[in-house]
């Protein structure tokens, strides 16, 4: 009696011995109802039956399927192994329900479009087939689960949600450059790999932004994403953009941090309903540990509207970075020092208004003003400390330390919040005028014990408490002060993402193959490497592969360099090994081999020498580093990153590059000095980087794991000097300058107005009066009005007015001084004698060595006749009118000469610096230095001339100003400003250039010379 026959329940396909369950293996994984983890009995979709499953492992087409790994809207996912290659793959089957033309070429697509996305934070798709009819897709097994499963666990630590969502996020813009919006990114798509790297997947629902017919490709009837985590403009039909991912990223971190999603119900459409009304519970109800300024991150990306979310990736991480668990680093002390000088100028601005306006400062009242000028203290203290607290409380920055690059944060790496942020401002603000307050309490007798207590030099502009404010700072806590340790905050560089500098190369010629020859599923395209590879086409991924013939007999790759997925290396994808075909398939590479690029700067090397390191000892770990590697194994891709080939890649050249071997830490020691050495720019070296690369030369590190460690290092830091930073450099100077000098304008100003509403109606009188009398003085010698120089000044204009050059030979005569006296009795005696003059005088602004002079000359000659009164007016009166007219013409322009001349010490300071120390003290505080074009430190001599370029000529226009004034007088005055004048706006042409381009403005272009971070 013949053996009966049985047939697959579903497909009436005749059953081997081995499928006696009643569902073929074709069948049993379109449903993905084999559960091993939903107990003994599975669900047959089609006769509505429980049956119980198959036993795993079984096989399927060129796989033995393994374990069932999960269930989507649009199939399942197992865990499988190429039967040929032994490699373990996710293998992602076409659900049976929907099986159909529609979603067949839906379900392709998937695949193709994943497969445009080639980053180490995104799943890599090896290729698609039909398996006895059924659509499958072998992509990279991620072994770690999802974040999903690692929820079951529990919320997730701050940093860990962070830093999980970081690596979605670069996975995700790597997918926006490709032109591919993934549309269901949720916490069940983000697989974890066993070292922590999360990769996002599942890009069943995605659509390309470069290709518009995929949009046409939308199930009916289907629900696109998870409610949950979909944004309202995706639930509503509307067009999506990367602001829609962005607020799926956010719905995710939500989840991470509360253990559910943003919105739930009782269905998808109560669900549905939340996402479009209502707003997420805040954080805080699951968490007190969140910090705010995240919680408001996590806010801004669930938004409703998608103009008020971030707009893209770039914003969205940087604003994340701050609470990643990597540290920031400490502040800069210079570039601390300059925010602190613009952040007190701000916050202290309604004092400097009152000084000028009043004439004095409230920390400085008028006599009998103590209380109503203390309460005006208590108010300008107030401001400033409401300055401090309410900027770095909400924003973590004042304006300043926002221009500068720097942040204050709490212990939770977030902004301190107002009360931390008002302890630590109200420390500051009463160290800071503390004495200004107790001047102002008890007035100058005060200020006097004070002085006597502490010395002037610690009483001038801040008390002891100020100085000892900054005692705390080391370089083990941060540089920490004391209003920092005890407010628990901290101010730090802002951290902020640095991408790689991308590769400008163009694409390899990849000529099309006229014959039509293929190999397996790629047809080939062109030979490459001489005839080493073949670029070949996947037509069904719409991808570029690559190659390797073998010679027949060659052994298959092993199984560790077959399931190497790491970002440094070149994927296999499959191969072939018959008596007919022998060959290899990798990923593609875009880009260039390291030996074909030219000079490429730091920022760019460092990233490619960490790319290696990481790579080497990864390939030492598991046995897959080639023998022996030279540069030639180096291709850069254009995304920045370095990957290290299996064979040297021909590159012409005059001989072969030298091989290392890389066992032991000295051999990657000196294959890393070779590659720097192939291509790195060395003339604008960090000073930081260029020590490690000498220590990288002379195989210094013991392990590579210490290398590793100092590029990671080098990677958080600059790679190159700021517009910002230099900026900083150059305002730093000119701009305490500027601000000094403005104030002492305004003070001037507002001085002689003040004086001259003092002097009421007789201002002009006394005006005059005072006049007369410097030139009175000048002419006898007397006090310090008296000296040579103003002697100079005064009888210049003498000479001028009278035309007489032979007058200035007898400048110094006692007729001279006889016609001052008789000028002044004869004019003013009357003013002088009244009894009321010194206490007017004192009013009008005429001190007490000029009171003095008037009552001399009253007394020498009490009576002066009318004659003679008209013979010194005829003598003085045109010098004196002519050197009024020069006061009023000079004064507009005492903040220009005050400016040059603050310059020109710090100029001089500079030339001193550079001189004695080889480097400007501004350069060294705000963490510069100046190297030569070859990127060794500038020797003095250098230093010396570069500083002479910047400021000697503000030095040689000061220099000229007070020769020509001391020589010719008033005339060489005239000349002097101009030539000062000139060599000012010289000196500050110079400025836009700089930041223009901040590593070399025009001295360092004359110097041969660069700015390079420390």
């Amino acid at each position: 009696m013949p053996a009966t026959t049985i047939h697959c329940r579903e497909c009436n396909r005749l059953l081997s011995s081995a499928e006696s369950e009643g569902l073929c293996a074709r069948c049993l994984l379109k449903l993905g109802l084999a559960s091993q983890f939903d107990g003994a009995a599975v669900a047959n979709a089609g006769m509505k039956k429980f049956i119980a499953p198959p036993l795993f492992p079984f096989d399927f087409g060129g796989y033995r399927v393994v374990r069932l790994l999960g269930r989507g809207g649009m199939g399942a996912v197992y865990d499988a192994e190429q039967i040929d290659t032994g490699r373990h793959v996710a293998l992602k089957v076409l659900g049976h329900t929907i099986d159909s033309p529609e979603m067949r070429a839906r379900f392709l697509r998937e695949g193709r479009l994943a497969a445009a996305v080639n980053h180490p934070n995104s799943v890599y798709i090896y290729g698609t087939e039909e398996i006895e009819g059924a659509p499958v897709i072998a992509m990279e097994l991620v072994a770690g689960g999802t974040l999903r499963d690692r929820l079951r666990k529990g919320t997730m630590a701050v940093s860990e949600a962070v830093d999980a969502t970081l690596k979605v996020v670069a996975g995700l813009e790597a997918a926006a450059e490709a032109g591919v919006l993934h549309r269901d990114v949720k916490p069940a798509n983000c697989f974890v790999a066993p070292d922590g790297t999360v990769k996002v997947g599942d890009f069943g629902l995605s659509v390309s932004t470069l290709a518009h017919d995929d949009t046409q490709l939308t199930a009916s009837g289907m629900m696109l994403g998870t409610p949950s985590y979909a944004p309202p403009e995706q639930l509503r039909g509307d067009e999506l953009d990367v602001r829609a991912d962005i607020y799926s990223v956010g719905a995710t971190l939500y989840a991470l941090l509360a253990g559910c999603a943003p919105f739930d119900g009782e269905n998808a459409v109560n669900v549905v309903a939340a996402v479009l009304d209502q707003e997420p519970r805040p954080l805080s109800q699951f968490r007190h540990d969140v910090p705010a300024d995240l919680a408001r991150i996590v806010a801004r990306c669930l938004e409703k509207k998608r103009d008020d979310r971030f707009a893209n990736y770039a914003e969205l991480r940087d604003a994340l970075l701050p609470f990643s668990a990597s540290v920031p680093d400490p502040a800069p002390l210079g570039l601390r020092f300059v925010a602190g000088v613009i952040d007190n100028t701000i916050a202290f601005l309604p004092n400097t208004i009152m000084t000028v306006i009043l004439g004095h400062g409230l920390s400085n009242p008028p006599m009998g003003n103590a209380v109503s000028a203390a309460w005006g203290y208590f108010g300008i203290l107030a401001l400033a400390t409401v300055y401090f607290a309410g900027c770095e409380g909400r924003w973590g920055a004042t304006p300043a330390k926002a221009l500068c690059g720097l942040r204050v944060v709490g212990p939770d790496g977030g902004a301190p919040g107002f009360a931390r942020a008002l302890s630590r401002a109200a420390i500051y603000v009463l160290a800071f005028q503390g004495v200004g307050l107790l001047h102002a309490l008890f007035g100058e007798s005060m200020q006097y014990r004070l002085v006597a207590a502490m010395g002037p030099s610690l009483y001038d502009g801040a008390s002891l408490l100020f100085y000892l404010l900054f005692a705390t700072m080391r370089r083990r806590n941060g540089y920490a002060t004391v209003y920092e340790l005890v407010s628990g905050t901290r101010t730090v560089a802002r951290v902020k993402a640095t991408a790689r500098p991308r590769l400008r190369v163009p694409p390899l010629a990849m000529p099309d193959n006229a014959e039509g020859v293929r190999i397996g599923a790629y047809r080939v395209l062109s030979p490459l490497a001489d005839g080493r590879f073949l670029a070949a086409y996947d037509e069904v991924l719409r991808r570029q592969v690559w190659i390797r013939p073998c010679p027949a007999g060659t052994p298959p790759l092993d199984a560790a360099r077959r399931e190497i997925g790491r970002a440094a290396r070149q994927r296999w994808i499959g191969g072939a090994r018959s008596p007919a075909s022998n060959w290899d398939a990798f990923e593609a590479l875009a880009g260039r081999p390291l030996r074909e690029l030219t000079a490429q700067p730091w920022a760019a090397v460092r990233g490619w020498l960490h790319d290696l390191a990481e790579e080497i000892d990864a390939a030492t770990k598991d046995g897959t580093l080639p023998a022996e590697i030279s540069i030639d194994h180096v291709w850069v891709t254009v995304d920045g990153r370095a990957e290290l080939l299996d064979e040297p890649w021909p590159v012409p050249a005059p001989a072969p590059a030298p091989a290392f071997t890389c066992a032991d830490p000295a051999g990657t020691q000196h294959f890393l000095s070779a590659v720097a050495g192939a291509t790195l720019d060395r003339s604008a070296l960090p000073v930081g980087a260029r020590d490690f690369l000498n220590k990288l030369n002379a195989a210094a590190f013991d392990r590579v794991s210490f290398i590793r460690g100092n590029l990671q290092s080098l990677l958080a830091k600059p790679a190159s000097v700021s517009r910002r930073r230099r900026f900083a450099a150059l305002a730093l100077a000119p701009g305490g300058a500027l601000l000094v000098s403005l104030f002492m304008e305004l003070m001037v100003t507002f001085s002689l107005r003040q004086h001259a509403k003092q002097a009421g109606p007789r201002a002009q009188e006394w005006r005059e009066l005072s006049s007369a009398l410097r030139f009175h003085a000048a002419v006898r010698g007397e006090n310090e009005l008296g000296s040579e120089v103003a002697l100079r000044r005064w009888t210049s204009f003498y000479t001028m007015a009278r035309g007489d050059a032979t007058a200035r030979k007898s400048a110094q005569n006692e007729a001279m001084a006889k016609s001052a006296e008789s000028y002044v009795s004869g004019h003013f005696g009357k003013l002088i004698q009244a009894p009321s003059f010194d206490g007017d005088a004192e009013a009008a602004g005429l001190d007490s060595p000029q009171r003095e002079l008037a009552h001399l000359a009253v007394a020498a000659q009490p009576v002066v006749s009318p004659e003679r009164l008209r013979q010194v007016d005829l003598e003085l009166g045109p010098a004196l009118r002519m050197m009024e007219g020069f006061s009023e013409t000079i004064m507009p322009l005492f903040g220009l000469m005050f400016f040059a001349a603050l310059l020109l010490f710090i100029g001089a300071g500079s030339l001193l610096g550079a001189a004695i120390f080889g480097c400007g003290p501004l350069i060294y505080v705000l963490g510069l230095a100046i190297v030569d074009r070859e990127g060794r430190p500038a020797g003095r001599g250098r230093l010396l001339a570069r500083s002479a370029l910047v400021w000697g000529p503000l030095v040689a226009g000061w220099v000229a100003l007070v020769a020509l004034h001391i020589r010719l007088g008033a005339t060489g005055l005239d000349l002097g400003y101009l030539l000062l004048i000139f060599a000012l706006l010289g000196f500050l042409m110079g400025v836009p250039w700089t930041i223009l381009r901040p590593a070399a403005g025009p001295h360092d272009l004359l110097t041969r010379t660069r700015v390079v971070p420390q």
